[in-house]
């Protein structure tokens, strides 16, 4: 993982990237680049402290924007329980070995990336650990661009519609598998 990130940091400073969302980026440093990326893998690492320490770390939001990010990336529905408890709040203590499971650990980290409001999301299979049900909730196809890897070279790299109309596609044959593909095909052919 920590090699991926760091080629990506060489290749986006690089003069040869040029911009990212029609922003010349080659004045900028390695951490002003940095701090536009969001990386959610599969596995990931919790730091012990309050639900809302990780979500998010440096106290630049809300209750309110943590509250909205957490009900949009599912978590509030599944753990309504704890809620109903009185459990489930920003102060609540978690770590990487807390009551939370590895589906609920990465849609926190969604969650993250969302409120962190970085240009560019890389997801590492960072759905892998959620059930199928709410993994057809999070909509992969609302996105600029979607660039589909596989084993470390680039396939696909396109608008999501775009990607979804080729035939033999790697992005379509993942959604194709997903519950919603009925639906999402039928809107591709308005």
């Amino acid at each position: 993982m920590y090699v991926i990130v760091g080629v990506l940091l060489l290749v986006l400073a690089s003069k040869h990237f040029g911009s990212i969302d029609g922003t010349d980026i080659s004045p900028f440093g390695l951490e002003e680049l940095r701090l536009q990326i969001t990386i959610v893998s599969q596995d990931v690492s919790l730091f012990s402290g309050a639900l809302r320490s990780n979500l998010d770390p440096f106290e630049e939001h809300t209750d309110q924007e943590c509250w909205d990010v957490l009900e949009r990336s599912h978590l509030t529905r599944l753990l309504s329980r704890a809620i109903e408890k009185g459990g489930f709040t920003l102060e609540m203590p978690i770590s990487q070995g807390s009551l939370l499971s590895a589906g609920q650990r990465q849609l926190l980290a969604l969650a993250r990336a969302v409120l962190q409001k970085t240009n560019i999301i890389i997801m590492d299979e960072a759905t892998s650990q959620i059930d199928l049900r709410l993994d057809d909730q999070i909509q992969l196809s609302d996105y600029d661009r979607i660039l589909a890897l596989d084993a470390g070279e680039i396939i696909e790299f396109d608008e999501p519609k775009v990607l979804l109309a080729k035939v033999e596609g790697a992005f379509r044959e993942m959604r194709r598998k997903s519950a919603d593909w009925p639906q999402l095909f039928a809107s591709m052919k308005r």
